[in-house]
């Protein structure tokens, strides 16, 4: 059996993560993830399979301040080849005993609307849409660091603790 541990990303996470997430965190983006954290701006916690960084997830950001009492998930990525393997549910496990351990009665999140074995996965773990559908706007960077801004219609989901 497949061993998932999940800890806080150091920096030496960074460049391996960067490898194993090719479908959408390129090395720039993995690099300016973990700048926010060492601004503050966000936390990001990392799931190993047997020792390959092979998953990520933040927690934390300017969509904290928005929901008190409750710890705001995002930015969830797993590598496509470990997928359906439990490191995304490990992940939102590790993100729910954070929001615990902080006396915090609820997490949240926004999931697109286009992506149904996302909005899937958190249903089966016991969240519920919670509010209206919502466009998140946010800043990928290409292979050679040229930023896009990038839109996504998403449907608000918590899970109550």
């Amino acid at each position: 059996m497949d061993s998932i541990d999940v800890r806080p990303i150091t920096e030496a996470d960074v460049e391996p993560l960067a490898r194993y997430l090719t479908h959408k965190p390129n090395a720039q983006s993995m690099r300016n993830r973990f700048a926010e954290v060492g601004a503050g701006r966000r936390e990001m916690l990392v799931a190993f399979l047997d020792g390959e960084p092979v998953g990520a997830v933040s927690i934390g950001g300017g969509e904290a301040e928005l929901r008190p009492g409750a710890l705001y998930l995002f930015a969830l990525d797993v590598a496509p080849r470990h997928r359906r393997k439990g490191i995304a549910t490990a992940l939102i496990e590790a993100v729910e005993s954070v929001a615990r351990g902080r006396g915090l009665g609820a997490v949240d999140l926004k999931v697109g609307v286009e992506n149904p074995n996302a909005a899937r996965l958190h249903r089966d773990l016991g969240y519920e849409l919670h509010g209206e559908n919502v466009v998140d706007v946010w800043t990928e960077y290409t292979r050679d660091g040229t930023s896009i801004e990038m839109s996504e219609t998403c449907a608000q989901m918590r899970k109550v603790l």
